[in-house]
Protein backbone atom coordinates (compact mmCIF):
# COMPACT_ATOMS: atom_id res chain seq x y z
CA UNK A 1 0.00 0.00 0.00
CA UNK A 2 1.44 2.98 -1.05
CA UNK A 3 2.44 6.23 1.43
CA UNK A 4 -0.03 8.93 1.11
CA UNK A 5 1.31 12.37 0.29
CA UNK A 6 0.30 15.66 0.39
CA UNK A 7 1.18 17.86 -2.58
CA UNK A 8 3.30 14.89 -4.03
CA UNK A 9 5.77 16.53 -1.38
CA UNK A 10 5.11 15.70 1.78
CA UNK A 11 4.87 12.27 3.22
CA UNK A 12 2.34 11.06 6.07
CA UNK A 13 4.35 9.08 8.96
CA UNK A 14 1.29 9.66 11.21
CA UNK A 15 -1.65 11.79 12.49
CA UNK A 16 -1.00 13.15 15.39
CA UNK A 17 -3.76 14.91 16.87
CA UNK A 18 -7.26 16.35 15.13
CA UNK A 19 -9.67 19.03 16.33
CA UNK A 20 -12.98 20.34 14.82
CA UNK A 21 -11.09 22.31 12.22
CA UNK A 22 -8.07 20.12 10.87
CA UNK A 23 -6.29 17.44 11.02
CA UNK A 24 -2.38 17.59 12.31
CA UNK A 25 -0.08 15.17 10.56
CA UNK A 26 3.83 13.90 11.44
CA UNK A 27 5.15 14.25 7.98
CA UNK A 28 8.93 14.16 6.08
CA UNK A 29 9.97 15.89 2.95
CA UNK A 30 10.26 13.77 0.42
CA UNK A 31 12.46 15.90 -1.74
CA UNK A 32 14.88 16.58 0.95
CA UNK A 33 15.25 20.38 1.30
CA UNK A 34 14.35 19.63 4.68
CA UNK A 35 15.26 17.42 6.95
CA UNK A 36 13.45 15.95 9.88
CA UNK A 37 10.52 15.89 10.72
CA UNK A 38 7.36 18.31 10.45
CA UNK A 39 3.87 19.25 11.27
CA UNK A 40 1.46 19.20 8.35
CA UNK A 41 -1.87 21.12 9.61
CA UNK A 42 -4.81 20.53 6.78
CA UNK A 43 -8.17 21.87 7.21
CA UNK A 44 -11.20 20.09 7.45
CA UNK A 45 -13.99 23.03 7.87
CA UNK A 46 -14.03 24.82 4.66
CA UNK A 47 -16.05 27.99 6.63
CA UNK A 48 -12.60 28.36 8.61
CA UNK A 49 -10.72 28.92 5.34
CA UNK A 50 -10.53 33.14 6.26
CA UNK A 51 -8.98 31.84 9.41
CA UNK A 52 -6.57 29.67 7.77
CA UNK A 53 -5.12 31.98 5.31
CA UNK A 54 -4.83 34.85 7.98
CA UNK A 55 -2.60 31.95 10.04
CA UNK A 56 -0.63 30.98 6.96
CA UNK A 57 0.12 34.85 6.19
CA UNK A 58 1.03 35.71 9.66
CA UNK A 59 3.25 32.80 9.41
CA UNK A 60 5.08 33.59 6.42
CA UNK A 61 5.69 37.44 7.56
CA UNK A 62 6.90 36.85 11.21
CA UNK A 63 10.85 35.81 10.89
CA UNK A 64 11.81 35.28 14.46
CA UNK A 65 13.48 32.36 16.34
CA UNK A 66 10.50 32.57 19.05
CA UNK A 67 7.16 31.95 16.14
CA UNK A 68 6.70 28.77 14.30
CA UNK A 69 7.07 29.47 10.82
CA UNK A 70 5.60 28.34 7.83
CA UNK A 71 7.91 26.08 5.19
CA UNK A 72 5.34 25.51 2.93
CA UNK A 73 1.33 25.66 2.20
CA UNK A 74 -1.53 24.51 0.00
CA UNK A 75 -5.16 26.60 -0.51
CA UNK A 76 -8.26 24.69 -2.22
CA UNK A 77 -7.45 26.70 -5.08
CA UNK A 78 -4.37 25.65 -5.97
CA UNK A 79 -4.79 21.93 -5.86
CA UNK A 80 -7.69 19.61 -5.65
CA UNK A 81 -6.55 18.86 -1.80
CA UNK A 82 -7.89 20.22 1.27
CA UNK A 83 -5.67 23.27 2.09
CA UNK A 84 -2.80 22.71 4.42
CA UNK A 85 0.56 24.51 5.25
CA UNK A 86 3.95 23.13 6.98
CA UNK A 87 5.44 24.07 10.15
CA UNK A 88 8.47 22.50 12.09
CA UNK A 89 7.74 19.73 14.70
CA UNK A 90 8.72 20.61 18.16
CA UNK A 91 8.23 17.86 20.41
CA UNK A 92 8.91 19.67 24.10
CA UNK A 93 6.02 20.17 25.77
CA UNK A 94 3.77 23.23 25.65
CA UNK A 95 3.87 25.73 28.69
CA UNK A 96 0.71 23.84 30.33
CA UNK A 97 2.97 20.94 31.14
CA UNK A 98 5.74 22.54 32.69
CA UNK A 99 4.72 24.80 35.27
CA UNK A 100 5.09 25.34 38.34
CA UNK A 101 8.55 26.70 37.65
CA UNK A 102 10.84 28.53 39.94
CA UNK A 103 10.14 32.68 39.56
CA UNK A 104 13.51 33.11 38.01
CA UNK A 105 12.92 30.23 34.68
CA UNK A 106 9.69 31.46 34.54
CA UNK A 107 11.07 34.52 34.04
CA UNK A 108 13.51 33.39 31.55
CA UNK A 109 10.71 31.80 29.13
CA UNK A 110 8.39 35.02 29.41
CA UNK A 111 11.28 37.10 28.51
CA UNK A 112 11.35 35.61 25.52
CA UNK A 113 7.65 35.31 25.07
CA UNK A 114 7.40 39.06 25.37
CA UNK A 115 10.23 39.78 22.99
CA UNK A 116 8.59 37.55 19.93
CA UNK A 117 5.30 39.04 20.70
CA UNK A 118 6.64 42.83 20.71
CA UNK A 119 8.29 41.76 17.46
CA UNK A 120 4.60 40.78 15.75
CA UNK A 121 3.20 44.45 17.38
CA UNK A 122 6.22 45.40 15.64
CA UNK A 123 4.61 44.06 12.16
CA UNK A 124 1.40 45.22 13.67
CA UNK A 125 0.21 41.83 14.19
CA UNK A 126 -1.65 40.66 17.11
CA UNK A 127 -2.07 37.24 18.12
CA UNK A 128 -5.23 37.58 20.65
CA UNK A 129 -4.71 33.69 21.37
CA UNK A 130 -1.88 33.57 23.79
CA UNK A 131 -2.36 30.95 26.55
CA UNK A 132 0.01 28.19 27.87
CA UNK A 133 -1.13 25.62 25.23
CA UNK A 134 -0.45 27.98 22.52
CA UNK A 135 3.18 27.97 23.69
CA UNK A 136 5.48 25.19 22.89
CA UNK A 137 9.26 24.60 23.66
CA UNK A 138 12.07 23.41 21.21
CA UNK A 139 14.36 20.78 22.24
CA UNK A 140 16.81 23.85 23.45
CA UNK A 141 14.01 24.49 26.22
CA UNK A 142 13.19 28.02 24.32
CA UNK A 143 9.03 28.93 23.50
CA UNK A 144 7.72 29.14 20.30
CA UNK A 145 4.72 30.39 20.04
CA UNK A 146 2.11 28.85 17.66
CA UNK A 147 -1.35 28.99 16.12
CA UNK A 148 -1.69 33.01 14.85
CA UNK A 149 -4.98 31.37 13.64
CA UNK A 150 -7.47 34.51 15.01
CA UNK A 151 -4.61 36.72 14.76
CA UNK A 152 -5.57 40.49 13.76
CA UNK A 153 -3.46 42.96 11.36
CA UNK A 154 -4.14 46.16 12.57
CA UNK A 155 -3.21 47.95 9.07
CA UNK A 156 -5.99 45.98 7.38
CA UNK A 157 -8.76 46.27 10.25
CA UNK A 158 -10.00 43.18 9.71
CA UNK A 159 -12.88 41.11 12.03
CA UNK A 160 -12.66 37.33 11.18
CA UNK A 161 -14.52 36.40 14.37
CA UNK A 162 -18.08 36.32 13.83
CA UNK A 163 -20.24 38.41 16.40
CA UNK A 164 -20.45 37.34 19.81
CA UNK A 165 -18.11 34.28 18.79
CA UNK A 166 -15.73 34.43 21.55
CA UNK A 167 -11.99 33.96 20.53
CA UNK A 168 -9.38 32.90 23.08
CA UNK A 169 -9.30 31.03 26.78
CA UNK A 170 -11.74 32.27 29.09
CA UNK A 171 -8.70 32.54 31.76
CA UNK A 172 -6.74 34.30 29.29
CA UNK A 173 -9.03 36.47 27.33
CA UNK A 174 -8.72 40.05 27.21
CA UNK A 175 -12.23 42.00 29.02
CA UNK A 176 -12.44 44.05 25.82
CA UNK A 177 -12.51 40.96 23.58
CA UNK A 178 -15.63 39.10 25.87
CA UNK A 179 -18.82 37.55 24.92
CA UNK A 180 -17.23 37.73 21.03
CA UNK A 181 -16.63 41.48 21.08
CA UNK A 182 -13.76 42.38 18.52
CA UNK A 183 -13.82 45.97 17.71
CA UNK A 184 -11.67 47.05 19.95
CA UNK A 185 -8.57 45.01 19.10
CA UNK A 186 -4.99 46.73 20.16
CA UNK A 187 -1.54 45.50 21.16
CA UNK A 188 -3.29 45.47 24.56
CA UNK A 189 -4.91 42.00 24.24
CA UNK A 190 -1.82 40.61 24.21
CA UNK A 191 -0.80 42.46 26.82
CA UNK A 192 -3.45 41.15 29.41
CA UNK A 193 -2.73 37.08 28.69
CA UNK A 194 0.74 37.50 28.75
CA UNK A 195 0.72 39.01 32.46
CA UNK A 196 -1.40 36.10 33.44
CA UNK A 197 0.90 33.55 31.21
CA UNK A 198 3.57 34.46 33.58
CA UNK A 199 1.21 33.91 36.95
CA UNK A 200 0.45 30.78 35.68
CA UNK A 201 4.33 29.80 34.78
CA UNK A 202 4.84 30.77 38.70
CA UNK A 203 1.97 29.04 40.33
CA UNK A 204 0.35 26.77 37.77
CA UNK A 205 -3.01 28.52 38.54
CA UNK A 206 -5.44 30.46 36.73
CA UNK A 207 -7.45 33.09 38.24
CA UNK A 208 -10.93 34.88 36.95
CA UNK A 209 -10.50 37.89 35.58
CA UNK A 210 -7.97 40.80 37.56
CA UNK A 211 -8.03 38.86 40.71
CA UNK A 212 -4.40 38.64 41.50
CA UNK A 213 -4.57 39.78 45.13
CA UNK A 214 -5.60 38.47 47.91
CA UNK A 215 -5.66 34.56 47.90
CA UNK A 216 -4.43 34.91 44.95
CA UNK A 217 -1.50 37.17 45.99
CA UNK A 218 2.07 35.65 44.16
CA UNK A 219 3.91 36.13 47.67
CA UNK A 220 1.29 34.72 50.05
CA UNK A 221 1.08 31.50 47.84
CA UNK A 222 4.67 31.36 47.67
CA UNK A 223 5.64 32.74 51.08
CA UNK A 224 8.27 34.90 49.05
CA UNK A 225 7.82 38.82 49.44
CA UNK A 226 10.59 39.27 46.75
CA UNK A 227 7.77 38.10 44.00
CA UNK A 228 5.55 41.65 45.35
CA UNK A 229 7.85 42.58 42.46
CA UNK A 230 5.92 40.76 39.84
CA UNK A 231 2.71 41.61 41.33
CA UNK A 232 3.95 45.36 41.19
CA UNK A 233 5.43 45.96 38.29
CA UNK A 234 4.11 43.09 35.88
CA UNK A 235 0.57 42.21 36.84
CA UNK A 236 -0.79 45.52 37.97
CA UNK A 237 0.21 46.78 34.68
CA UNK A 238 -0.92 44.24 32.35
CA UNK A 239 -3.97 42.05 33.87
CA UNK A 240 -6.19 45.31 34.41
CA UNK A 241 -9.42 46.02 33.16
CA UNK A 242 -8.56 49.17 30.73
CA UNK A 243 -6.63 48.30 28.00
CA UNK A 244 -4.61 52.01 28.01
CA UNK A 245 -3.64 51.62 31.54
CA UNK A 246 -1.71 48.44 30.35
CA UNK A 247 2.02 49.16 29.26
CA UNK A 248 3.08 47.80 26.00
CA UNK A 249 4.82 44.31 25.53
CA UNK A 250 8.45 46.29 25.11
CA UNK A 251 8.25 47.55 28.45
CA UNK A 252 6.74 44.41 29.77
CA UNK A 253 9.67 42.54 28.89
CA UNK A 254 12.14 45.69 30.27
CA UNK A 255 10.45 45.18 33.53
CA UNK A 256 11.12 41.19 33.72
CA UNK A 257 14.42 41.64 32.80
CA UNK A 258 14.93 44.46 35.56
CA UNK A 259 13.26 41.83 37.96
CA UNK A 260 15.25 39.10 37.13
CA UNK A 261 18.07 40.29 38.31
CA UNK A 262 16.62 41.68 41.45
CA UNK A 263 15.44 38.23 42.26
CA UNK A 264 18.62 36.59 41.11
CA UNK A 265 20.44 38.41 43.51
CA UNK A 266 18.08 38.29 46.41
CA UNK A 267 17.03 41.51 46.82
CA UNK A 268 14.03 43.24 47.99
CA UNK A 269 14.80 46.92 50.04
CA UNK A 270 13.62 47.30 53.26
CA UNK A 271 11.26 44.08 53.63
CA UNK A 272 11.38 41.79 56.54
CA UNK A 273 11.15 37.79 55.21
CA UNK A 274 12.94 38.59 51.79
CA UNK A 275 15.73 36.25 50.89
CA UNK A 276 19.08 37.40 52.70
CA UNK A 277 21.30 38.68 48.97
CA UNK A 278 24.77 37.43 50.96
CA UNK A 279 24.41 33.60 51.65
CA UNK A 280 21.61 33.78 49.34
CA UNK A 281 19.82 31.15 52.59
CA UNK A 282 18.65 32.57 55.38
CA UNK A 283 15.61 35.41 55.91
CA UNK A 284 15.69 39.20 56.46
CA UNK A 285 14.66 39.87 60.22
CA UNK A 286 14.13 43.36 62.22
CA UNK A 287 16.82 44.23 63.87
CA UNK A 288 16.48 47.50 66.67
CA UNK A 289 18.70 50.72 65.84
CA UNK A 290 18.07 53.71 66.39
CA UNK A 291 20.75 55.38 63.78
CA UNK A 292 24.42 55.48 62.92
CA UNK A 293 26.74 57.86 64.60
CA UNK A 294 29.41 59.43 62.28
CA UNK A 295 31.18 62.55 61.42
CA UNK A 296 31.02 64.98 58.55
CA UNK A 297 33.70 67.44 57.36
CA UNK A 298 32.45 70.33 55.70
CA UNK A 299 34.20 73.59 54.37
CA UNK A 300 33.33 76.49 56.54
CA UNK A 301 33.75 80.11 55.39
CA UNK A 302 36.69 81.01 57.05
CA UNK A 303 38.05 77.98 54.77
CA UNK A 304 38.75 75.95 57.90
CA UNK A 305 37.63 72.55 58.25
CA UNK A 306 35.49 71.87 61.30
CA UNK A 307 33.59 68.37 62.29
CA UNK A 308 29.96 68.34 62.36
CA UNK A 309 28.39 65.19 64.34
CA UNK A 310 25.11 64.17 63.36
CA UNK A 311 23.10 60.75 63.85
CA UNK A 312 21.59 58.89 60.81
CA UNK A 313 18.45 57.56 61.09
CA UNK A 314 17.34 54.22 59.51
CA UNK A 315 15.70 50.78 59.27
CA UNK A 316 17.86 47.94 59.57
CA UNK A 317 16.90 44.16 59.13
CA UNK A 318 19.69 41.17 59.40
CA UNK A 319 19.84 37.56 58.22
CA UNK A 320 18.81 35.11 60.26
CA UNK A 321 21.35 32.62 59.25
CA UNK A 322 24.98 35.02 57.58
CA UNK A 323 24.09 38.32 59.57
CA UNK A 324 24.00 40.32 57.04
CA UNK A 325 22.58 43.82 57.38
CA UNK A 326 20.85 46.28 55.07
CA UNK A 327 20.42 49.26 56.77
CA UNK A 328 18.21 51.80 55.09
CA UNK A 329 17.72 55.90 55.52
CA UNK A 330 14.54 56.84 57.03
CA UNK A 331 13.67 60.09 54.48
CA UNK A 332 11.23 62.84 55.87
CA UNK A 333 8.57 63.56 53.44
Amino acid sequence: MSTQCFGNRWENIKQIGQGGQSHVFLVSDKTGEFTGDFVLKRLLNPKRIDRFEQEVKAGMELNHDQIAPILDFSYESQTKEKPYFVTKYYSGSTLTGIAPLHPLEALTIFIKICGAVSYAHSKDIVHRDLKPDNIILDDKGSPIILDFGICYFVDENNRLTETMEQVGSRYYIAPELEDGRSSSVTHAVDVYALGKILYFLITNKVFARENYTGDNDLSRLLQNSQLDYITQRILSKSVVAIPEQRISVEVLKQEAIKIHKLLNEHFYPNRVGSQCRFCGEGKYQSISLEGIHAWSYYQSSDSIKSANDFRLRCNAIACDICGNIQLFKVTDN
